[in-house]
């Protein structure tokens, strides 16, 4: 098939999925298009890329194109958030550590050895937090994060294939040597790696994996695709593993661990009869499986003479330097450790005398720690980390609180918080500007009021019938 035929068929497929999407979801209103474009930007390659094909696939470099596209958005947020006032106190109050770990971000700008490009970047990640905010002050809030995940995903998951396929010096990425071993092409779709697509496809897989499972338990007919009995959900879900394989050359085994872990939260939280139950045995479940995980490794290395960490990447078919992770972490905390208090400041650490080390040890430069506790210590310091650590274990246990008001919403946030969490030891997503996984982190972590509750469909609809199905699952809103 010709290319240019395959990208016309794909894109009109995805308008008519995101029409019927449109039609039969009444309830989310024209504002979530504001904070999707955003989600849509931080997914992919920048906009300049896009234009001229010629910018560089990092996407950390942004043109004016980009500027404007990101301004204009954060202008219309703004509009947004100023008539919505009495709902922000409301937020600011309950998210205090987290709001002030926003400001130390933007104090740190100032220490940095370059403070107009930290400054720069605050501003964009602020535009991060803007956009979390519109989608969290709409009147049916999980309606609307719900249609921000799924809307994102059909249209990006079936382009990635497409430009992988016909397309490949848009969706994939020159083959490069990386610890001496040389690798093939590698598979990146409409992202800029293949870890951000990977990333791409673990966001996908949790809110499909999620909206399924719920339809199936409350016994909603679930949209098919096209004409086959296949459900919608279910063939996106397939796309998704796709692409997160990679053809097993270009896998990213981050995101698959982590989709892992999003599962096991998931029928974990899910097996209590009641939530009392379960807000009573979450620390005491947390620290058995803790102590599970220490015995199992005490058991590996009676047996394989190998740590459990060891043996379970010899099964993945990775290194046990983590792909010289290990090497790059002991380099961070060489540099790291001439501001151990306060950091080099907000994204500064990967500037100038650093940048240029790193380039002489790794052939291919590089931009993060994989690791975004470490490169949140090596950018914010102990003070900057320590302000982190206090909002996620206030955010967590807001989260837990929630499946008392409502336990799905609850649950979708626990899985993506601790899936986000653990993804981020090795991979850094914390505090980067128009970073994914940062950006869903500040959409379900950030805590929502208990406010009254109304019913909303969360599924993909693309049959007749199925709108006329009365919803079953609540959902917080704002009044």
């Amino acid at each position: 098939m010709p290319p240019i035929v395959a990208l016309s068929l794909c894109l009109y497929f995805c308008f008519l999925v995101l029409r019927k999407d449109v039609k039969n979801h009444p309830e989310v209103s024209l504002v979530n298009w504001v904070p999707l474009l955003w989600m849509l930007r931080c997914a992919s390659k920048s906009i300049t890329f896009w234009l001229n094909f010629s910018a560089s696939l990092t996407g950390e470099e942004i043109g004016n194109a980009d500027f404007f596209y990101l301004s204009s958005l954060m202008g219309m947020s703004v509009l947004i958030l100023a008539r919505r006032g009495n709902q922000l106190q409301v937020l600011f109050r309950e998210n205090a550590f987290l709001f002030l770990f926003f400001a130390y971000l933007a104090i740190s700008c100032t220490w940095s050895p370059f403070v107009a490009l930290s400054l720069k970047r605050w501003f964009r990640t602020m535009g991060d937090l803007m956009m979390a905010l519109v989608i969290l002050t709409e009147k049916h809030r999980l309606a609307a994060v719900a249609a921000l995940f799924r809307r994102c995903a059909l249209l990006f998951i079936p382009l990635s294939i497409i430009l992988i396929k016909y397309y490949p010096s848009l969706g994939r990425a020159p083959a490069r040597s990386w610890g001496g071993v040389w690798a093939p092409d590698m598979w990146v779709g409409v992202a800029t790696h293949k870890n951000t697509l990977g990333q791409l496809c673990l966001v996908s897989s949790i809110y499909f994996v999620w909206s399924y499972l719920l339809a199936k338990r409350e016994g909603r007919p679930l949209p098919t695709f096209l004409f086959s009995k296949i459900p919608l959900h279910l063939f996106y879900l397939g796309m998704s593993f796709y692409l997160i394989n990679g053809a097993g050359h270009s896998r990213s085994t981050t995101s698959i661990l982590c989709l892992g872990v999003a599962i096991s939260v998931f029928f974990t939280l899910g097996r209590f009869p009641k939530w009392n139950l379960r807000y009573r045995y979450f620390l005491p479940l947390l620290g058995c499986v803790l102590i599970a995980a220490y015995s199992l490794n005490a058991i590996s290395k009676l047996v394989f003479e190998k740590p459990l960490s060891e043996v379970g990447l010899a099964i993945l078919g990775k290194r046990p330097d983590l792909t010289d992770r290990k090497q790059i972490w002991e380099t961070v905390i060489k540099f790291g450790m001439q501001h151990p208090f306060l950091g080099a400041g907000y994204m500064a650490f990967w500037s100038g005398e650093v940048s240029e080390s790193f380039s002489e040890m790794f052939s291919q430069g590089l931009g993060q720690a994989h690791d975004g506790y470490l490169e949140l210590w090596a950018h914010e310091g102990f003070v900057g980390l320590g302000i982190f650590l206090i909002a996620i274990y206030v955010l967590l246990k807001s989260a837990v609180k929630m499946c008392d008001v409502d336990f799905e919403y609850g649950r979708l946030r626990l899985m993506l918080i601790i899936t986000i969490l653990v993804h981020n030891y090795s991979e850094a997503g914390f505090i980067r500007p128009n970073h994914l996984m940062w950006f869903v982190f500040l959409l379900v972590a950030i805590n929502c009021p208990q406010l009254p509750i109304t019913k909303c469909s969360l599924a993909v609809n693309d049959d007749q019938n199925s709108t006329k199905i009365m919803p079953q699952t609540s959902v917080i809103f704002s009044v």
